[in-house]
């Protein structure tokens, strides 16, 4: 009976180690944007032949007004196709909206990095999935880069750069 809990003992303990490696290899190690620092820029995409594909991240601006009328300010909108989300990094301002518009016909689930348990943006989680034409939208309001991805194809990730 006493070998029966000694064994369980060391079958728990080399999960735990198995479980401590496998973190720090996918989450800390910088193999891939989605599980890195939150405050850290996704690299160039690589072309065929070397070529490094300029990357932009587009401002949001609110329009100019004459005093006197209401402001009209462009909601920013990311759309998911089959190849990803669209911008992937998009910059905006602290409480701006953005909205994630499915346009692909695969489930969207936007949730914040890292992959699966979505912490680095508290609260930044559909918590379930969005179908073709569906959106999902969330109010950025900390300031930072916040990387997202999405939870049923964690290969498809972006980031949202919110200013103040």
């Amino acid at each position: 009976m006493k070998e029966k809990y000694i064994f369980s003992g060391i079958v728990i303990v080399a999960i735990l180690v198995i479980g401590v490696i496998g973190y720090r290899s996918l989450y800390q190690g910088g193999a891939a944007p989605l599980y890195g620092d939150s405050r850290e820029v996704p690299a160039a995409p690589m072309l065929t032949g070397g070529y490094t594909a300029p990357v932009s991240v587009p401002a949001v601006v609110a329009p100019t007004t004459q005093p006197g009328t209401p402001s009209t300010k462009v909601q920013p909108i990311v759309r998911y196709t089959s190849t990803g989300f669209s911008p992937a990094p998009l910059a905006v301002s602290a409480g701006d909206t953005v909205v994630f518009r499915n346009e692909s016909t695969a489930g969207m689930w936007v949730a914040s990095a890292p992959h699966p348990v979505h912490t680095d943006y508290p609260g930044f989680d559909a918590m379930r999935p969005y179908a073709q034409g569906e959106s999902y939208s969330f109010t950025f309001t900390r300031v930072g880069t916040w990387k997202y991805h999405n939870h049923l194809n964690p290969t498809h990730y972006g980031s949202i750069v919110v200013a103040e």
